[in-house]
This record gives structure tokens, C-alpha cells and sequence, in this order.
């Protein structure tokens, strides 16, 4: 049923319900289909009168229409015309006028957060406003669907607008923060109470189907609203005696009273008691009399002559309870037939949480070849407690059933007046959820009635605790408190000194009630193999996942039953490894243990030791200990020898890859290495496992954003390293010799040191080294960011010899020039060498050989390898194409390369390689060539051999005449003439331009945007494959800040590979990427009033659109190329071009486009 929503582009997929439930915010972008059911009683004023009661509202007018406008979308005016004839008949009809009644009525809306063309919002809105003129904005606006999600014709806002005038409350309108200019300011409701008396209700559909009905309140006789714990039927009886005679007259009984059974409302039959089928007394709620007072005792004769034959069955009522507690359903409700998956949504890790319950409460020892698949339904599990405890089976016993004391469930104690606890809660549920105070009753359901879901409710509890200094209780299950007046008892249960404060209150003189004995619930002890390593094992799960550590079978699946991702696996072995000082493997698949019972085997493989046989022992009696409070200590600098610094160092440079001599003890963990919360969770495992430092669960890791918050971290839980520190370099250290400012040099012929950082930066960024001007920036026109340019430095240091400086800050060296600058300050000699040498031609220096061998295997296999992994074919891979910028061979697919290349040639691998230092083919050849000199020699031996020539492919010949004789029209190339003789484009790039570049993969997009800047133009860049509605997003952002006038299209510079190889995902994704992303960018500027913004295309297809002998080299370059010509086609104003590259071409004139 969604799958039809998300095809036609009307369904939200966001992760976070508050990321797509956006009812008339700006961000809407898709509905969230919910569920539900209701029920409306729906008759005539006067049989309304005849039974004496007062009806919640009236009708004063309904409609339904369907114009069949459009498939998926509303037509605005279509519905404005039909609420405008709805209304102007209710008017006419009930004497009433629009704009009067407009302060007095709530619109609940039917606006679905649907995509901003066509939705509900725009339609709704507009014919409010054409409706109610001016008044439109005193109406209140309602929409719960933020909430509930799109109920499909359930009817939900139906209730919401009968209730709404019952009780005066609106519910609020939910994640509503960004304003749609095209809606305008909203009147949206708050939630809270209302001087409501009207609701217009509006439900829509695809094609513009549209019902609408406009209701009014009916006060009963004091026109009081009733709170919603007050509501019901009794408070709407206007006239008691024709309801007491209604009722005689339906139940043909004389004194009839109501009653609530099993949620039906009914009159109660004084029989149902006696029946054998009845299992609980239902609850009398109404009598047509005075208040229920405390029920009198029985006579007893009628004890001694009525006898019932009751089925005791406690083992049923209590596995009813527990699957209660579970799923939150009624007990009343739970047939024992019901199947716990399909009907229930009982999981196997939840039925697995309620077999340890049942083991617990009846002592029945764990079995581990139980398959709980055999225990579908109920009545499964009663034979399975019935089968291990045979002496719980009872027979049917005769009893009094008058006599029998009713037994009530235990209640939590209503909440005295000056309860400040209760203040205190309702406060914290009203910041959280919007609902004003006074509307949150103590009874209200926190999920059910709130929308507090597990997550609030924890951090609810959070808060709770701290408000009131109440110590994390681990074993805490957030289900057994589903209402604030739970949570109330919760802090009572843990600080009964605040319960003494609350002054008591006089209660009403009720009949003694006879005293109920209660049983209380016995925890049940885990059952214990005495396995040392399985019960860690199990403990760190337990502690990582919230389940009782008894319900964790050793064969459970860590993702399936657990939800244990690899994230939170990776965390557990560090743990592991640091509990038995097991070392880390880097060869370790995550994958290969899937199960608990694979982990412990993991342990005992490592750690043979440790499997032995282990008598258990009791455990030792828990002993609280107050832990000390960390008071945040400013990190200090680590002093030279620092081994904790050093450790932390070597840590994170194994986790990030970056060298260790790059780690600056300032850089920041996430903005500037990129370790997020998980790693550095990680990363604080292995350090507590290093140092033998306890968990602390109030750990805040935002506390510690540097490498010296982390060291810091050490000292504080470990201070005697701290001294160790201290005496180890209590030796007077020099400090570092302080280089006064210098003016950076310019640019001089010989200035190797130049040249070689030129070289350096142009192997990083993939710019050519030509384009590299002295005086550029490195983060603002080249990219480098902090951490590249760390890379850079330790490669600088590690070229010319120069110490390492922790004093060093990157940001006094923004360009080129201070880079030479810095090589000079430390190494003076260098510069004296470049003045003191004449100008003489610059040698490039010895690196890597270039050239291959004719016949070089190594450069065939290594080819053939890399056409495997992308798709290129192999005679487009030149020797010196760079891996990752005109390759897109990332880091892990270089790191696989390597390892199928020290398979192939029997290389060991060597931990210390780092992949940066081999950026081509050719670089890879060479380190074949280093750790294998025989290869080299076998294969300039191979060269000196005879070449044998290939035979001549046996071709088809084919008869072309016929094609020869269609007419083509063969573009031939011309020299562009001098600009001052061309006409202009009437394109100029200023401070007024706004230009989007999508970028290629060679770095052409790169050189464009660094020269467009210089123009002083506003460029934003799109360097991914956005989906549409992603990219519609950004556009219109952009837009909206200043007009787009143009676009630059550069994605067809990249070869897409041989097409007859590509697997459909890879064709599907190169023309998302280079021709539909084109498309969707032009439509939606269009869309938004640009139509006349520039395009510029830019393709590599040969040089001559594929028109000439050797045809095109990359077709996708074909739709782009059509489509340019389309788009001129359609919008002949507009200055339009497309570009064509032969593949040797750079491609870096086509900036001169620019001009």
C-alpha cells in the first residue's frame, strides 16, 4: 500500500519521525502512513431528546466532491469553491455569519506534510482564505497527523474536531519550525485550551476528493467544559427520569445499571456473575442514583444458597500479566489463543525476555535445546509451565462465589494537593511535549495518550534523577511506569522523605475494606554455567543492550536477536580485548562471530589458559561505593616523553590512518581527524583496558574534544602516571628557538624548495603544478583543509630533515609562500643555495620510472587488476593516471588492490606501507619492481625477445553503401577567432553572477571554480549525486539567496568505462549522475522563474561530438549533448553551449569559457 505513495514521490523515508512528520512547515517532503480506528454515533436531535441526553455537537453542514483533476494532486480551486458553497449553505441555513464565528472555530486540517507541489497545505490555505477573507487568520489551526500519521480513511481528525469542542482542548500542531513563504504566517495551534464553538473539518484524496463538514457545540446545562478525566455519557444526562426509562425500555428491566465490560458499554446483567464462562468481575460505573457508596455486606443466606463452580488457573492470570506488562495490552483483551507474533508483536528476543520471566517465577532450570518457535501462542506457553511443574496443575474447585473479596489490582495512590513531586513532573512532560500543564492529567498514558516514546521517557527519567539526586538503577524497566502518576510513585519509592512533605488530606468515610494479603515479587537468580568468560561475555552484553542477563542464550544472533550492529560489536571486542589482555588483529572478520557463544570460543582461542573447568562460587555481596566526582580539569600540555600521550597517539593514528607524527595534541577528534562519537567510544574501551581504568557511565565523551582532553582523562583516573611524567623529564628542556616573523619570498628561478611543495600539493589536490601560483590559499582556492595540510607539513618535515614542532600553528601558513618560508626559517642553508645558484633550467628529480618495458607483465597485470575494479577498459589506463582522482579508487579499494598484488607476487605485507606514497599505475609497478627485483630482470628479458606478431582478426565485411548514401551532417572543426570579433554572449561573470558547477572527477571542475572566483561570482558546487528531491532543495536554497544565472555541466568529462561491461546498477547511476541530475537542475530554475539562465556543457567524446572515424569515446556524452541543444531549443534567449574533448585533452582551456 506505501510502496504506491513512495513511487508517485508522496511518502517520507527519514529515519526520525520529526525529520518528515512536518505538517505545513517548509521542509515537508512526504507523508508517513499510520493506523488506527474509530467510531462515531451519529443520529437525530430528537432521538437525542427522547432519551434525555445532550449530544457533544450538531451538524450544520457537510459535502463530498471529486473533480477527477489529477492523479495525485488537488486543484486549489476546485476545493476552495466547494468549502465556499458548503459554508454560504450553513449561513443561509442556521442563520450564522462567517467572519463572526471565525474567532470561535478550529480548522482541522487534513494537510498530510505531502511535497509542496499539489499537497494538502497550499489547497487548505487557499480556500480558507478565499472562504473567510481577512477572518482566515483569527480560525485556529489543527493537524495531528504530525502524530498519528496518515490514518488511511480512518477518520481520526473526525473524533479530534467532536472532542475538541467537547473539552475545549487543541491538540498542537507538531515540528513546525521553518515558515513557507507561499503559506504565509499560520495561526497553528499551540495546543491547549480554546474558546472554540466551531470546527470545520476537511478531508481530501488523490484526483481532488474532497469531504468537509462544518460542526457545532452543544454546552450542556451549566455550559461548563469537562476535563478529559471527566468526560463520559453521566455529565451530558439532561433530563434523568426519560434516561432512566430509556434504559427500562432497551433492557427490559426495571433497575438497569451500565456498566464498562471488556471496553463495551452495556447494560449489566445481574446474571453474568454466575455464568462459568465469566473470568473477572466487570466494573458498575453507573447507576441512574446518588454516588456509589462502599458496597454493604451480603446476606447470608444468599452466601449459603448460591455456588459457583470457578477455574482457578493462576498460572494463566500470570502469564497473562507479564504479556500485559509486555506488549501493554489489557489483560482482558489477551485470548489465549492469540498467536504472540502475529497477533501480539511478541519478537523472539521479547519472548525469549518472557520465558526467562516465567523460568524465574517458578523456578524451572534453563534448557537450551528449547526452540521457542513450538510456543506460538498462549495456551503453548500455560502446557509448557504445566509440563515442567506438573504440581501446579489444579483441578476445578467448588467455591462461594458472593464471598469470594474481590481482588484489585494493586493502584498507585492519587496525588495529594501540594504534591510538589507531581508539580514538578507534569512541568518536565509539559517542556517536553507542548502540552500546556493543566492538561495533563496524572492518569494520562505517557505513549498512548502523550507521545512520549521510549527514548523521552528515558531522558524524562534522566532528569527525574537528577532533580532529585536518585541513583541509575540499571535494572530499572522504563514499561512498569506508563503514567506520570507512576512516575510520582517511582520517586516516593526511592526518596520516601519527600512523600513525608506532602500534607495529607482528609479523606471520605468509606466501610472497612477487607484487607487483600500481597504477594511480593520474587527477582529471579540468573542461572549461572559457571563459565567466567561466558558471564563477562553475557554482563557486557547485557550492560550494551538493556536485556536481563538471564534471557541472553549463548546461541542468541548478536544483529538478529540482539540488534547488535558492527558498530556495537567492534566497541564489545575492544572491551573483551582489553578484559584479557588479548592483543588486536587486524585480519579479525566481525562477521565470523555471530553468536555469543562465538565470542567466548574467540577468547578461549586466544586465550587457551582460560578454558578450564570453573567451580562456581557465590558472588560476592554487591557493595555500593560512592564514585568521586570529576571536576573538569583543563587539559595540559604533555610533556616531551609523555608515554601516555604517545599511547593515545598511536591509538588514533590506527584507527584514522593519519601518521602518527601529524597528530598535533590540539587537533580536535571529530572536526579535524573525523573520529565521531563511535570510534571515540572505541577509542575509550581500549584506553580504560590499557591503563585498567573502571567504566563510568556518566562519562560525557563531549568533555573530551582533543588528544590532551583524552591524556588528561588518564591523569585523573591514574595519577601515579602522571608522576612517572614528571620525574622522567624533570631535566631543564630547552625551548625551541622563537623565529621571528619573515616576509614570505617570492617565487625564484632554481627555487627547488618551491618546486618541490608545488609538486606536493598538486599530488594532493590533483591541480597541475602550473596552475599552482605562490600566493594561493590553501583551504580558500585549493581545498587543503587542517588535516591535509598536517599531511602536508609531516611530508615537508620528512623530505628536508626538519624536527617536529608542537608549538607549530597550521594557520600562520595559509599560502605557498609561507610554506618556503618555513622550510627556510628551519633550514637556512637551503636558501642560501637557491640565491647563490645561477638561473639554470629546473631538473625534475629522480622519483618514480615513468616508463615501462614494452612487454612489461607487471604494468599488464596491474592494469588488468584495476580494469577488473572499475570497469575502465584496459587499453584507457595509462601508466600515469592518478588512482583516486581519475580513477576513483578510494583507499579501500586501494588497500584490496594491494593485498590481490602481494597475493599475486608472493610480497609480505609490511604495516608500515603507506598507500598515499603510490598514487599510479606506475607507482604500483615500481613497488612490485622494490620488494621483487627478479620480476624486473624477468621482464627486460621479456623485451629483448622477438616480438610475435598477432594474426589479423578474420573481420566480416559488410556491405556500408547503403548507409554511405544517408546524408550526415559531419560538423567540421574551425579556429575560434579573436573574442573582440564575436558577438557577445551577453553573459558576463561579476559580482552579481550566481553560477552553479557541477563538478567532474578530474579536477577541471576544481580549475573552473578557482578561476570563476577571481571574477567575483557566487559559485555553489555540486561535487555528489544528489537524488531529485535532495537536489531540489539545495537549488531552491540557493536561489532563494540570490537568483541562479547560470550553469556549468562537467560530469561527461569522466569515462563511464566500456558499456557493454557495465552491470545495469553502474549505467543506472551514470545516467542519474550525468543526464537526469542535468534535467532535474534546469527544470526545477525554470520552475522557479529563471528561464533564461545560462548553460555550459562540457563532454569528452573525441573532440568531434563522435562524428568522426574512431566514433564517440563516451556516449553518455550524447545525452548531455542533446539535451544542451534541446534545452537552446526551448529557450532561445538563453546563452547555450556544449563543449566536446578529445580523451587526451586536460580539459583545463575549457575554464577560458568563463570569458
Amino acid at each position: 500500500f506505501s510502496s504506491g505513495f513512495l513511487a508517485v514521490g508522496a511518502a517520507a523515508t527519514d529515519e526520525k519521525v520529526e525529520e518528515a512528520a512536518l505538517p505545513f512547515d517548509k521542509r515537508r517532503h512526504g507523508m508517513i502512513v499510520g493506523m488506527g480506528g474509530v467510531a462515531i454515533v451519529v443520529e437525530s436531535g430528537d432521538s437525542a431528546r427522547n432519551r434525555g441526553i445532550n449530544p457533544i455537537c450538531e451538524v450544520l453542514g457537510t459535502t463530498i466532491a471529486n473533480s477527477a483533476f489529477h492523479a495525485t494532486r488537488l486543484e486549489v480551486d476546485h476545493i476552495r469553491m466547494i468549502m465556499e458553497d458548503m459554508v454560504a449553505k450553513a449561513e443561509k441555513k442556521w442563520g450564522i455569519d462567517r467572519h463572526q464565528i471565525a474567532a470561535e472555530t478550529v480548522f482541522i486540517s487534513h494537510e498530510t506534510y505531502t511535497p509542496a507541489r499539489g499537497g494538502s497545505a497550499s489547497a487548505e490555505i487557499n480556500a480558507l482564505r478565499y472562504v473567510f477573507g481577512d477572518s482566515a487568520d483569527k480560525i485556529i489551526i489543527a493537524n495531528t497527523k504530525g502524530m498519528t500519521g496518515h490514518a488511511m480513511a480512518v477518520g481520526i481528525e473526525d473524533v479530534l474536531a467532536i472532542k475538541t469542542l467537547e473539552t475545549g482542548l487543541v491538540p498542537p500542531v507538531p515540528n513546525f519550525k521553518v515558515v513557507d513563504p507561499e503559506l504565509g504566517a499560520l495561526n497553528l495551534s499551540k495546543g491547549g485550551a480554546y474558546p472554540v464553538k466551531y470546527a470545520l473539518r476537511l478531508g481530501a484524496g488523490f484526483g481532488s476528493q474532497i469531504s468537509m463538514s462544518l460542526l457545532r457545540w452543544t454546552p450542556v446545562g451549566d455550559g461548563v467544559r469537562r476535563r478529559p478525566d471527566q468526560l463520559g455519557y453521566k455529565y451530558r444526562i439532561a433530563d434523568q427520569q426519560r434516561w432512566n426509562e430509556w434504559l427500562k425500555e432497551i433492557g427490559n428491566k426495571d433497575n438497569p445499571e451500565m456498566e464498562v465490560f471488556k471496553r463495551t458499554l452495556r447494560i449489566k446483567d445481574p446474571m453474568a456473575d454466575k455464568l462459568n464462562d465469566v473470568e473477572e468481575a466487570p466494573q458498575i460505573v453507573q447507576k441512574p442514583v446518588a454516588p456509589v457508596q462502599a458496597p454493604a455486606a451480603p446476606k447470608a443466606e444468599a452466601v449459603a444458597e448460591v455456588q459457583t463452580v470457578v477455574e482457578e488457573n493462576p498460572v494463566k492470570d500470570k502469564i497473562l500479566n507479564l504479556i500485559a506488562e509486555k506488549t501493554g495490552y489489557p489483560v482482558d483483551m489477551l485470548n489465549p489463543e492469540l498467536d504472540l507474533e502475529a497477533d501480539l508483536g511478541i519478537d523472539t528476543v521479547k519472548q525469549a525476555e518472557l520465558f526467562a520471566d516465567i523460568r524465574g517465577e517458578y523456578g524451572i532450570e534453563r534448557d537450551d535445546n528449547l526452540q521457542l518457535s513450538e510456543f506460538p501462542t498462549l495456551n503453548h506457553i500455560i502446557q509448557f509451565v504445566f509440563d515442567r511443574r506438573p504440581d501446579l496443575v489444579q483441578a476445578p474447585v467448588v467455591k462461594v462465589a458472593e464471598s469470594q473479596p474481590v481482588s484489585t489490582p494493586p493502584a498507585t495512590e492519587p496525588p495529594a494537593a501540594g504534591n510538589e513531586v507531581l508539580e514538578k513532573v507534569i512541568n518536565l512532560i509539559a517542556e517536553k511535549t507542548g502540552y500546556p500543564a493543566d492538561m495533563l492529567d496524572p492518569e494520562l498514558d505517557l505513549e498512548a495518550d502523550l507521545g512520549i516514546d521510549t527514548v523521552k521517557q528515558a531522558e524524562l527519567f534522566a532528569e527525574i534523577r537528577g532533580e532529585y539526586t536518585i541513583e541509575r538503577d540499571d535494572t530499572l524497566q522504563l514499561s512498569e511506569f506508563p503514567t506520570l502518576q507512576h512516575i510520582v510513585q517511582f520517586v516516593f519509592d526511592k526518596r520516601p522523605d519527600l512523600k513525608k512533605t506532602v500534607v495529607a488530606q482528609p479523606a471520605a468515610v468509606a466501610a472497612p475494606a477487607q484487607t487483600v494479603p500481597v504477594v511480593e515479587p520474587v527477582a529471579s537468580a540468573p542461572v549461572s554455567s559457571g563459565d567466567g568468560v561466558q558471564e563477562k561475555v553475557v554482563a557486557l552484553i547485557a550492560e550494551k543492550t538493556g536485556y536481563p542477563a538471564d534471557m541472553l542464550d549463548p546461541e542468541l544472533d548478536l544483529e538478529a536477536d540482539l540488534g547488535i550492529d558492527t558498530v556495537k560489536q567492534a566497541e564489545l571486542f575492544a572491551e573483551i580485548r582489553g578484559e584479557y589482555g588479548i592483543e588486536r588483529d587486524d585480519t579479525l572478520q566481525l562477521s565470523e562471530f555471530p553468536t555469543l557463544q562465538h565470542i567466548v570460543q574467540f577468547v578461549y582461542d586466544k586465550r587457551p589458559d582460560l578454558n578450564q573447568v570453573v567451580v562456581a562460587t557465590p558472588a560476592p555481596a554487591a557493595v555500593a561505593v560512592a564514585e568521586p566526582v570529576a571536576t573538569p580539569v583543563e587539559p595540559v600540555a604533555p610533556a616531551s616523553g609523555d608515554g601516555v600521550l604517545e599511547k593515545v597517539i598511536e591509538l588514533i593514528a590506527e584507527k584514522t590512518g593519519y601518521p602518527a607524527d601529524m597528530l598535533d595534541p590540539e587537533l580536535d577528534l571529530e572536526a579535524d581527524l573525523g573520529i565521531d562519537t563511535v570510534k571515540q567510544a572505541e577509542l575509550f574501551a581500549e584506553i580504560r583496558g590499557e591503563y585498567g581504568i573502571e567504566r563510568d557511565d556518566t562519562l560525557q565523551l563531549s568533555e573530551f574534544p582533543t588528544l590532551n582532553h583524552i591524556v588528561q582523562f588518564v591523569y585523573d583516573r591514574r595519577p601515579d602516571l602522571q608522576n612517572q611524567v614528571t620525574t622522567s623529564v624533570s631535566e631543564p628542556v630547552q625551548e625551541p628557538p622563537v623565529v621571528a616573523p619573515v616576509a614570505p619570498v617570492t617565487e625564484t628561478a632554481g627555487n627547488e624548495v618551491l618546486e618541490k611543495v608545488v609538486a606536493l600539493i598538486a599530488e594532493k589536490t590533483g591541480y597541475p603544478a602550473d596552475m599552482l601560483d605562490p600566493e594561493l590559499d590553501l583551504e580558500a582556492d585549493l581545498g587543503i583543509d587542517t588535516v591535509k595540510q598536517a599531511e602536508l607539513f609531516a611530508e615537508i618535515r620528512g623530505e628536508y630533515g626538519i624536527e617536529r614542532d608542537d608549538t607549530l600553528e597550521l594557520s600562520e601558513f595559509p599560502t605557498l609562500n609561507h610554506i618556503v618560508q618555513f622550510v627556510f626559517d628551519r633550514r637556512p642553508d637551503l636558501q642560501k643555495a637557491v640565491v647563490a645558484e645561477p638561473v639554470s633550467p629546473s631538473v625534475p628529480e629522480p622519483t618514480v620510472e615513468t616508463s615501462q618495458p614494452s612487454d612489461d607483465s607487471v604494468l599488464e597485470k596491474v592494469v588488468a587488476l584495476i580494469a577488473e575494479k572499475t570497469g575502465y577498459p584496459a587499453d584507457m589506463l595509462d601508466p600515469d593516471l592518478d588512482l583516486e582522482a581519475d580513477l576513483g579508487i578510494d583507499t579501500v579499494k586501494q588497500a584490496e588492490l594491494f593485498a590481490e598484488i602481494r597475493g599475486e607476487y608472493g610480497i609480505e605485507r609490511d604495516d608500515t606501507l603507506d598507500l598515499s606514497e603510490f598514487p599510479t599505475l606506475n607507482h604500483i609497478v615500481q613497488f612490485v619492481y622494490e620488494r621483487r627485483p627478479a620480476v624486473k630482470s624477468e621482464s627486460a628479458e621479456a623485451v629483448a625477445a622477438p616480438e610475435t606478431s598477432m594474426p589479423e582478426p578474420d573481420l566480416v565485411q559488410g556491405d556500408i553503401d547503403s548507409v554511405d548514401s544517408i546524408p550526415r551532417r559531419v560538423p567540421v572543426p574551425q579556429l575560434r577567432p579573436e573574442l573582440t570579433y564575436c558577438k557577445p554572449s551577453g553573459v558576463q561573470l561579476d559580482a552579481d553572477s550566481h553560477v552553479i558547477v557541477m563538478t567532474d572527477q578530474g579536477g577541471v571542475g576544481k580549475a573552473l571554480v578557482t578561476a570563476i572566483k577571481k571574477t567575483g561570482a557566487t559559485i555553489q558546487v555540486i561535487d555528489d549525486a544528489p537524488e531529485a528531491e535532495e537536489l531540489k532543495k539545495r537549488l531552491e536554497k540557493w536561489n532563494a539567496e540570490k537568483p541562479i544565472t547560470g550553469v556549468f555541466w562537467l560530469p561527461a568529462l569522466d569515462a563511464a568505462g566500456d558499456f557493454s561491461q557495465l552491470k545495469y546498477d553502474e549505467w543506472k547511476a551514470a545516467t542519474h549522475l550525468c543526464v537526469k541530475l542535468l534535467y532535474n537542475t534546469m527544470r526545477e530554475l525554470v520552475m522557479m522563474g529563471n528561464e533564461n539562465v545560462f548553460l555550459i556543457s562540457a563532454t569528452r567524446m573525441g573532440g568531434n561530438f563522435g562524428y568522426d572515424e574512431s566514433g564517440a569515446l563516451a556516449p553518455l556524452g550524447g545525452a548531455v549533448c542533446g539535451f544542451t541543444k534541446a534545452y537552446k531549443r526551448e529557450h532561445p534567449e538563453a546563452q547555450v553551449k556544449v563543449v566536446d574533448f578529445e580523451k587526451s585533452h586536460s580539459g583545463f582551456s575549457f575554464s577560458n569559457l568563463r570569458d
